[in-house]
Parts: structure tokens; C-alpha cells; sequence
């Protein structure tokens, strides 16, 4: 077997959904992947992907070093959303790409605000993080397995995807709308400042990075007149179906 990390700060998974009848899809966020593969040279198919998905910036809050996931431990974020895929079944298909078949496991995190309102009152105060939990099999087309089974000293690239459907995740939904996605930054650093004289030439910390940027909707045609009641609003689609878009940079795990 040979051993190749997942970068997390050069992979990304696109996260998209569409209802059955067939709509645009709907690109909600990018999110982090981080993990492993182990590839068999010899034989494919017993090649192994162990990976997370993850919202941006969280990584050191929810991972171990070898990109597990933690336990009794929660992202800085009101609520998040983290899935987990382990293979236990791959094949090679006539073309060549790989289908990896799995567990995908994904939990949603909430926190629910308690906002009694008392003469002591001093904004909404967040109970301990509710987790809902769903699993599911699915298969990863992967397109192109081949230059990353030739190691170098390079880092080496793969793209895949898998379709979700709403029927084999209950509260899919709400794991993917209702959560917060931070923007994907790659290669961000910041630096702060030197100290002003006054603190109203205070301005943060500068930062500077690529940010992977969510394809937006199309713009929905708007009407102007007497009666033009304001730009319309996007409504998300019921979110039938889902779509996972890997991006994966690999580089051989020591």
C-alpha cells in the first residue's frame, strides 16, 4: 500500500443542490477535505479513501493531526456541518475511473439561543451543541486515479463526485442550508499591523490568500413599474438531491 495525505489547504469540496425536476443547481458553499488515501498499485480495487468535509478555518478546532475527526470537541461556529466517508468497496470501471463505494456519515451542529428576556438581559446566550446524525452509502467517481498512483515528488491531483439523494439522508436539507460556510481562502496569511497612535486608524489585521469562490445563482429577471415591490429573492431549491464535487491536491504521507 502507499500512503498519500489529503492537503486541506490546497482541497476543496463543492457543495451543490437541485431538486427532481431538474433546476440549476444550487452551489451553496465550499467546503475543506482532509484525510487519506491508500493506493494498491498492483490492485486498485483494494485502494482505501478516508476523508472529512469540513467548513473553512475549523480544522484545527475539529481535526487530529491525521485528519479525524474529534471527539468532544466543537467548531467556533453557530452551526456547522461535517461529513465523514470511509470506502469499503472500490472498482474500475471500462473507462478507467475509479467507483468508490461507502459510509457517508454527516452531522449537523447546532446551538439553540436562549433569549428570555430579563432586565439583566445582554444578547442571546447559546446552549450546548445539539448533533444530528445521518448515514448513507454512496459512490465517488473518481476521474482520474491514475496520476496520482504514480508517485513523485510532486504533489499530485484528483477530481471526483457523488450524488446524495434527500430519501437516504433524512435532514440532508437542513445539514447543507442550514449551516454556516465560511469562504475557503487558500494560501491566507495575515499579519497585524503595528500599533497606531489613535484607535480610530485601528484596522485589523491584513490579510491576503486566493479565495475559492462559490458559483453564484443567475440573476432572476426583475420588473420595474408602479407596482415593483423589490429585487426578488433566490428561493433554495427542495434540495432532492446533492451533489459532492472533490477537488483533492495529494502529497505521500511520511
Amino acid at each position: 500500500m502507499m500512503s498519500q495525505r489529503i492537503d486541506p489547504g490546497h482541497s476543496t469540496a463543492s457543495l451543490t443542490v437541485n431538486s427532481a425536476s431538474g433546476d440549476s443547481p444550487w452551489n451553496i458553499a465550499v467546503a475543506r477535505v482532509s484525510g487519506i488515501v491508500q493506493w494498491d498499485e498492483k490492485d486498485l480495487t483494494k485502494s482505501i479513501f478516508d476523508f472529512t468535509l469540513y467548513p473553512a478555518r475549523q480544522g484545527d478546532r475539529l481535526l487530529n493531526p491525521d485528519g479525524s475527526v474529534r471527539s468532544y470537541t466543537s467548531a467556533n461556529l453557530s452551526r456547522y456541518t461535517v461529513m465523514t466517508f470511509r470506502s469499503d468497496d472500490v472498482e474500475v470501471d471500462q473507462t478507467g475511473k475509479l467507483q468508490v463505494h461507502g459510509v457517508l456519515t454527516i452531522t449537523h451542529v447546532g446551538r439553540e439561543a436562549n433569549t428570555t428576556w430579563s432586565n439583566a438581559y445582554a444578547g442571546p446566550v447559546y446552549e450546548s451543541p445539539v448533533q444530528h446524525s445521518t448515514t448513507g452509502e454512496v459512490v465517488f467517481t473518481i476521474e482520474n486515479p491514475g496520476s496520482a498512483t504514480k508517485l513523485g515528488p510532486k504533489t499530485t491531483k484528483i477530481s471526483g463526485a457523488a450524488t446524495l439523494d434527500r430519501k437516504d439522508f433524512p435532514g440532508l436539507r437542513t445539514a447543507l442550508l442550514d449551516a454556516v460556510w465560511p469562504v475557503v481562502v487558500e494560501d491566507e496569511h495575515c499579519e497585524v499591523p503595528a500599533p497606531k497612535p489613535s484607535l480610530k486608524d485601528y484596522q485589523g489585521a491584513i490579510c491576503t490568500g486566493n479565495p475559492v469562490v462559490v458559483t453564484p445563482m443567475s440573476q432572476l429577471p426583475q420588473r420595474f413599474g408602479i407596482d415593483y415591490p423589490g429585487p426578488d429573492e433566490d428561493v433554495a431549491p427542495d434540495a432532492e438531491r446533492a451533489t459532492i464535487i472533490l477537488h483533492l491536491n495529494l502529497f505521500r504521507a511520511h
